[in-house]
């Protein structure tokens, strides 16, 4: 290998050499998206680069949570070229949340109009209160 030392003149050879190295290097670098699909055989498991035909995004409408209930909310939408294959939710409260709680998109609803989703806020809760979601839509 051709050294690289401090006031040694570059020659062609030496660049030569330093440009194949690189795209040796370069060649081994994998690519994640492809190698996880290719371990797992399932595209929802990939890391594939997302290539959407369509992303929405919005706000909910107030959802209202009480201890120890499941509170059901429905997102509407308008404009959606076909039904989403991703809804992510966000949420948003303008001061803090006072005790634990999740939240989930019943898949089976979903449409290019409107998906049901559900919060449910931890009985341990001293009380309720009330929250929005962002969410973004994803149409391939």
């Amino acid at each position: 290998m051709a050294a690289f030392d401090d006031g040694t003149p570059l020659d062609a050879a030496a660049l030569q050499d330093l440009d194949r190295r690189l795209v040796e290097v370069k060649a081994l670098i994998p690519t994640v998206g492809s190698a996880v699909e290719k371990q797992t055989g399932d595209l929802k498991n990939s890391l594939v680069e997302l290539k959407a035909k369509q992303i929405v995004g919005g706000i909910s409408g107030e959802v209202k949570l009480s201890p120890g209930k499941n509170t059901p909310f429905t997102l509407t939408f308008s404009g959606v070229t076909g039904t989403p294959t991703a809804v992510i939710l966000t949420p948003i409260r303008s001061s803090d949340i006072p005790a634990v709680f999740s939240y989930a998109v019943d898949e089976k609803t979903l449409s290019n109009s409107k998906v049901q989703c559900r919060a449910y806020l931890n009985s341990g809760a001293k009380a309720g209160f009330s929250l929005y979601f962002y969410y973004i839509l994803i149409v391939q």
